[in-house]
């Protein structure tokens, strides 16, 4: 295995030296590749190549590389006549010396060697370049290690010297021939005729040294791109801009691989809006000239689609296009898709010019594949961050504020319900006024159920725009409508293994409700833009506050997705019909409300407690809550006291006087700008405890009237 891994790097060596002249590569850099890669294979520390100048006396170093310092440089320069090195280049003969420091001792002479031995080399291996019959110069190879150099190590630096030496005259010749070119036009003794046809001559070569150029100026161009940008639409419009440099491209297109199915979708177009036909994104490969490409594992041209049989690509005719070219984009043992290129020109590529497509196409895949990585990352780092907010929300959820708290029994009714049904995949529709507490029903039943593990996500459908919520539940592809400028996992996806929570599911449009039926029948939906069926495994829990039978007969909602909705109902009862729960309530958000404030309180006021028992609790629990809250700002202790400005005007009891709601927030503010002292900044001011920002604060105190307390240690109420 060994043996057959060396022998292919060293093929790659070869190929990559052979690749570099027939780019037209410089000798130092074909001299960078050569030792980038022998010293993968060979135990090489320092190569270097020297040139037999033009009069064969001496030789003179062109280029050094080391992996350290250097003593012997480029321009050093060593005789020819009579030494064993004009004997080497003579016979052709390759001299390995395995102990540099007993050589040097054996030929003082050698001031060469002796340079190399005092870089730390130990060991050499001279090579002669041999090309044309005659001597171009020597390869020298050395090691820090003696003995490195064997006999096959000397085959097939052998076998690479012939290459650098073919570099070599190749070089030379282009320069004689530059300077026979310059001297032709020079030239005033020919003929006119001879003149015309040596210019003629002349303007081929520089056209085509031209080209040449400006392809690898192209190539470099869009190699550097793919450093530039991870975004592919970016680094796709510099590749066009490119390539037009140097063909006459009038559309270029990136076409993916679909893993699942016969077919490539669009990605990338230039023109952008040229699309050929409604679905035109979906590329069928079995009857495509793409697809004949990508089965054939190479770049295909068709000079003119005009005389084809149809195919997927006749829709190109209809914008003027004739030319067609397929470049397949593969990634080692995968084909990622393919390149298209169109001109409105026929006949117009080269057999060069493929191959130089050939050559586009391996920056091209990269930066694909660059995108492709960079778009699931960020995909999978916005689902991770979606997960994390839904986790954090459940782990609030199982606090114990947020536990379903009461002793009546409508409540154990609804206990009993979610007990019954949790631990089953089946749909439930959770009925009840606002405040009520559907959504802790919602979580206990999630809890209950076998996807306790998974997440929880909650949409709240009354509070999304129309024009944005089938985008948030289903997610949207790239280029779906403005400002969709990635694709967007919905929250069906998110959920997929859990529940989804849709409150206020009365409120969803007539169009999404359409979408949602068929993911409650059949489990399968597609993302806004898109085209691919996705299949969801989710568990669907909605809640509403409205009569959704009367939704129905005004035509507000449809009468099927009520039934599938309605598979399992739970009717939370309000507040005011479980009367028997306000004290364990009121206790319970005491305990949690001191606790966060730091205040110590051994009960509830008696007569606060009956004023809790007769008021009607519009707002229901919530409103509990935060009647609690406010008390527990405003009290001192010991028992807490909540004074009948906190409650409405619901009460069933004797009637208090009924108040307007601003009066109400205006005295509630008096009393918390009262109870700091007037301040309303820091972590212990009034907007911190009323849980707004002090500029809000200062707008509604404006606005209702509400004058700051002078500071003190206990200044007197404002008036209101």
């Amino acid at each position: 295995m060994e043996s057959a891994s060396t022998e292919l790097k060293q093929l790659r060596l070869i190929g990559e030296i052979v690749s570099r002249i027939n780019l037209g590569k410089s000798f130092g850099d074909i001299l960078d590749a050569v030792y980038t890669h022998l010293v993968e294979i060979l135990p090489c520390n320092r190569i270097a190549v020297g040139l037999v100048e033009a009069d064969g006396t001496r030789i003179t170093l062109a280029a050094v590389r080391a992996d350290g310092p250097i003593v012997l440089a480029v321009g050093a320069q060593m005789p020819l006549g009579g030494t064993n090195l004009e004997g080497l280049i003579r016979r052709n003969e390759t001299l390995l010396v395995n102990d540099l420091e007993d050589y040097v001792r054996t030929h003082p002479r050698s001031g060469t060697n002796r340079q190399v031995l005092a870089e730390g080399m130990r060991a050499a291996m001279t090579v002669p370049l041999i090309a044309g019959g005659g001597a171009v110069g020597v390869l020298f190879l050395s090691s820090r290690r003696r003995g490195a150099f064997e006999t096959r190590h000397a085959e097939f630096v052998r076998q690479i010297a012939g290459h650098l030496a073919m570099s070599i005259e190749k070089s030379r010749l282009i320069s004689m021939l530059e300077a026979r070119n310059l001297a032709l036009a020079e030239s005033k003794a020919l003929s006119e005729r001879y003149v015309v046809q040596l210019e003629s001559d002349v303007m081929r070569k520089t056209r085509e040294l031209e080209l040449s150029r400006e392809r690898y100026r192209t190539l470099l161009a869009i190699s550097n791109t793919i450093n530039e940008s991870v975004e592919f639409d970016a680094v796709f419009d510099r590749i066009v801009e490119a390539l037009q440099q140097v063909f006459p491209v009038d559309r270029l297109a990136i076409v993916l691989c679909e893993a699942e199915s016969n077919q490539a979708r669009l990605y990338s177009l230039s023109p952008r809006g040229e699309r050929p036909g409604p679905e035109s994104d979906n590329i069928p490969l079995d009857r495509s000239l793409t697809g004949q490409a990508l089965r054939a594992d190479r770049t295909m041209y068709w000079p003119d689609l005009s005389a084809l049989p149809e195919t997927f690509e006749s829709n190109l005719l209809a914008f003027g296009v004739r030319s067609f070219v397929a470049v397949p984009l593969k990634q080692k043992e995968r084909t990622l898709g393919a390149m298209n290129i169109s001109s409105r020109k026929s006949g117009c590529f080269s057999p060069d010019d493929l191959s130089f497509l050939d050559q586009v196409a391996e920056p091209v895949t990269l930066a694909l594949r660059n995108a492709l990585a960079f778009a699931e990352i960020e995909r999978l780092k916005t689902r991770l961050e979606k997960e994390n907010v839904t986790l954090r929300q459940e782990l609030t959820a199982r606090d114990a504020m947020q536990k379903i708290v009461g002793v009546s029994r409508s409540l154990e009714e609804v206990r009993a319900a979610v007990r019954r049904v949790g631990p089953t995949d089946a749909t439930v529709l959770i009925r009840g006024e606002t405040g009520t507490g559907k959504e802790l029903v919602a979580r206990a039943l999630h809890q209950a159920s076998r996807r306790r593990d998974r997440v929880l996500v909650t949409v709240n459908c009354a509070a999304l725009p129309e024009s944005l919520i089938e985008s948030e539940l289903f997610g949207h592809e790239r280029g779906a409508f403005t400002g969709a400028v990635d694709r967007r996992l919905g929250r069906f996806e998110l959920a997929m293994g859990g529940t989804i929570f849709l409150d206020e599911i009365g409120d969803l449009p007539l169009g999404t409700q359409v979408k949602l039926l068929r993911v409650l029948q059949e489990r399968q939906f597609e993302r806004v833009g898109g085209r691919t069926t996705l299949t969801v495994d989710v568990r669907v829990i909605a809640a509403t506050n409205r009569s959704l039978e009367a939704a129905m007969t005004e035509g507000s909602f449809r009468a099927d997705l009520y039934y599938r909705l309605n598979v399992f109902p739970v009717v939370v009862p309000p507040l005011r019909e479980r009367v028997d729960d306000i004290p364990e309530l009121a206790m319970h958000f005491l305990e949690h409300y001191a606790h966060k404030t730091g205040r110590t309180f051994l009960g509830v006021h008696p007569a606060t407690m009956q004023r809790l028992l007769d008021y009607h609790w519009p707002g229901n629990v919530r409103e509990l809550e935060n009647v609690i809250e406010r008390a527990v700002i405003l009290g001192d202790g010991p028992d807490l006291r909540v004074d009948e400005g906190l409650l409405g005007a619901g009460s069933r009891g004797p009637k208090y006087r009924q108040i307007t709601l601003a009066e109400m927030e205006r005295r509630y503010i008096a009393e918390v700008l009262d109870a700091t002292s007037g301040v309303i900044y820091g972590p212990h001011g009034a907007a911190a405890l009323l849980g707004v920002k002090p500029s809000t604060l200062q707008s509604r105190m404006k606005r209702l009237g509400v004058t700051r307390p002078v500071k003190g240690p206990r200044a007197a109420k404002p008036a209101v």
